[in-house]
């Protein structure tokens, strides 16, 4: 099992994609800040809201993804 990667979103536009330290590294958002908006999107879609984001970021956790795929996509 690989390291769990995710997608950043500001909106509707690709930010990047990686671990939370290299998205972290990569765009000065805290690690904190990027917990915050994955805790975010998960309790609002419990509750049933479908968008979950915060100050327009969106982070999506990418499954099944190998250390190159993710070097590739920051291409």
């Amino acid at each position: 099992m690989g390291k769990k990667v995710y997608a950043l979103y500001k909106g509707d536009s690709f930010i990047t994609l990686g671990t939370y330290n290299e998205i972290s590294k990569e765009t000065g958002i805290s690690l904190r800040s990027l917990y915050d908006i994955k805790s975010n999107r998960n309790h609002r879609q419990k509750i049933g809201i479908k968008t979950a984001e915060r100050n327009g970021f969106v982070l999506i956790e990418v499954e099944d993804v190998e250390n190159e795929e993710v070097e590739e996509a920051k291409e």
